[in-house]
């Protein structure tokens, strides 16, 4: 399946409140696939630098109110047997309004079959390197781990 089916196919099987919803698709008149998901105010990364403008750092608690909901969010989809495997700061969206956190951009995400041996064949992942995991980085293959690897790069 090429990663644009297998995003999609994600986008159509996820179905959490800390991952981003999917909303339909279409084609444009170029024949481009347009992917409609649900409206989230800004990335995560923004939310940072908005931050640091102040010179200030998260309050602990805002911390641990939005990693919660990201750990949540990448529970889900292990559990759904899918990996995200870029889990970075420009693919967390924040809802200002609600404080909502979800993951979005699934061009990298593999979804998997119980026993599927292809989950972890060495060269098949694409990632970050910031919040890769060292096993991805060296070629090892990759799995759930690697997913638990960029939370923790994240609330690093």
């Amino acid at each position: 399946m090429d990663r644009i089916a297998q995003e999609l196919k994600i986008h159509q099987l996820a179905n959490h409140k800390n991952v981003i919803q999917y909303k339909g698709h279409f084609f444009d008149t170029e024949g481009n696939l347009c992917i409609k998901l649900e409206k989230m105010t800004k990335t995560l990364e923004t939310r940072i630098g908005e931050e640091a403008k102040t010179g200030e750092h998260f309050p602990e608690w805002k911390l641990w109110f939005y990693f919660i909901q990201l750990v949540r969010g990448v529970y889900y989809l292990n559990m759904a047997n899918i990996i995200h495997m870029d889990i970075k700061a420009d693919n967390i969206l924040i809802n200002d309004k609600t404080k909502e956190l979800k993951l979005s951009d699934f061009g990298t995400s593999k979804k998997f079959e119980e026993g599927d041996p292809s989950i972890c064949l060495p060269g098949t992942g694409l990632a970050t390197p910031l919040t890769a995991s060292p096993e991805m980085l060296s070629g090892k293959g990759f799995g759930r781990r690697n997913d638990t690897w960029a939370l923790g790069c994240i609330l690093y």
